[in-house]
């Protein structure tokens, strides 16, 4: 899936934006639907970009991981690089 705005978004959104502390649904009209939406966890990503090289898998992958306290605040966030 391409994401062409997201990776120059991603630096604006952590240097100009309080993640921490917004409710779930703030969160959710400043950022959309996350991929892995559930009530059932606390945890879920949004895709920020994806190389999958010449195979069908991903080969590098960089997300917007976002945690939920009790209460459905943005506890904590992060964001993941992986390699293959």
């Amino acid at each position: 899936m391409e994401y062409p705005y997201r990776r120059a978004m991603l630096k604006d959104l952590t240097d100009n934006y309080k993640l921490n502390g917004l409710s779930y649904k703030q969160l959710i009209a400043l950022l959309g639907e996350p991929l892995n939406s559930s009530r059932d966890s606390n945890q879920f990503y949004y895709p920020i970009y994806e190389y999958y090289g010449s195979d069908i898998d991903p080969i590098y992958t960089i997300t917007l991981d976002i945690t939920l306290l009790k209460d459905s605040t943005v506890g904590d966030f992060k964001v993941t690089e992986w390699k293959k």
